[in-house]
């Protein structure tokens, strides 16, 4: 199921599920390859009215970068 709203997701982790934001799902699928992530980031915030920090854009795009980095053998393994 995929919901962006708050109240759903204390619901759902309330319920014990594992819940990711619309971020961290479009960070998954540009690291599969099937979008441009900065792209669709840019147009999500620009065309929509998608609530964000600038904190929490900035940590997803560093989480996006070190992940790209990882895949190529250029950055160490993060730490837990």
């Amino acid at each position: 199921m995929l919901v962006d709203e708050r109240k759903a997701t204390r619901v759902a982790r309330d319920c014990g599920l594992v819940t990711a934001g619309t971020l961290a799902v479009l960070r998954d699928a540009a690291l599969g390859g099937m979008i441009n992530f900065r792209e669709t980031v840019h147009r999500l915030i620009n065309e929509t009215n998608f609530h964000h920090t600038e904190a929490l854009i900035d940590q997803v795009t560093a989480d996006f970068e070190m992940a790209q980095r990882q895949r190529r053998g250029d950055a160490p393994e993060r730490e837990p």
